[in-house]
């Protein structure tokens, strides 16, 4: 293939990307940015040093999600990429009043604050400017994993210096079995899509099938774009995911914040080695609407096999 007939193929399936991304109002700006990039005088202003940038994302990008869900390595990768857009990375953006009260330590506090000074300033903004377009990414990750996680997150919340005292051989690992299973329970994952996307700006994702086999989905409400990621699936459509939505063509998925890594990482991986769930325990995590929207019964039972 001659390179001007490559190019040609590349600027179609460039024209094509903008309209499924934007519809008719992104044709302009591509037919733009094509212009710019494939004429002399495109030529001519990047070795002057005037490039408009390399990506074609316009609009602000949050990602936001209810935690615990592999977001942290989202954001990392989209930040090293240095799209010259607003990125931010949030939880919450509604009751926010409530999310001050409810934070359990000083450190919870102080990141708290300040994701709701962000968060207040983009409803403010979302208020202000209500055709201003905005890109939320969010994950999901199955129930039991994503409950876990969680739950070593914040353990020192519910058991006091546990790795420490486990270590120390003043805590059972039993002990903290029984914990997890028979008192440990948290609702984000259930209420998160309801209280954070759908009470706040309308967006309902359980009005539509999920597309479990693709792994991800795009959302268009408003002035908001949404795309939804399985944890599960995040390494093999990442790329493809990010293509789409942001029209990102050169996306590298880095790897954060591994549970095992940490401080309880002696702790973490002898409970997730002797852990047994029982099948009331299991009918309880992939009974709710969360649960049986983004995932099959083979993927929920396949999430929690090693552990029944």
């Amino acid at each position: 293939m001659s390179p001007r007939m490559s190019k040609t193929r590349s600027g179609f399936r460039g024209l094509k990307q903008a309209w499924q991304r934007e519809g008719l109002g992104g044709v302009p700006y591509w037919g733009y940015r094509w212009l710019y990039w494939n004429t002399p005088f495109g030529k001519l202003a990047k070795r002057a040093g005037k490039s408009l940038g390399a990506f074609p994302v316009r609009d602000p990008i949050i990602v936001y999600q209810m935690g615990k869900v592999g977001s942290t390595s989202v954001f990392m990768s989209l930040k090293r990429m240095e799209l010259n857009v607003p990125l931010y990375q949030l939880h919450f953006m509604s009751d926010l009043d409530k999310m001050e009260r409810v934070t359990r330590t000083r450190q919870e506090a102080e990141i708290a604050y300040r994701q709701i000074e962000i968060a207040r300033r983009i409803r403010a903004e979302m208020v202000t400017k209500p055709k201003k377009k905005w890109n939320l990414i969010t994950l999901t990750r199955a129930p039991v994993p994503r409950l876990i996680s969680v739950f070593f997150q914040g353990i020192d919340n519910d058991i006091p210096n546990a790795a420490e005292r486990y270590q120390s051989g003043t805590l059972k690992l039993q002990q903290v079995l029984d914990y997890f299973t028979d008192q440990f329970r948290e609702g984000w994952a259930e209420g998160w899509f309801d209280g954070q996307l759908y009470e706040p700006f309308g967006l309902d994702v359980f009005a539509e099938p999920f597309e479990t086999a693709r792994g991800f989905q795009i959302y268009r409400h408003g002035s908001l774009r949404l795309l939804i990621i399985r944890l599960e699936d995040l390494n093999r459509v990442a790329s493809d995911a990010m293509r789409e939505f942001l029209g990102l063509e050169n996306f590298q998925l880095v790897q954060r914040n591994v549970g095992e890594d940490k401080a309880v990482g002696t702790l973490y991986r002898d409970f997730r080695t002797a852990l047994r769930l029982s099948p009331e325990f299991v009918r309880e995590m992939h009974s709710s609407r969360y649960a049986r929207h983004f995932y099959t019964t083979q993927e929920l039972n396949a999430s929690i096999a090693r552990w029944v």
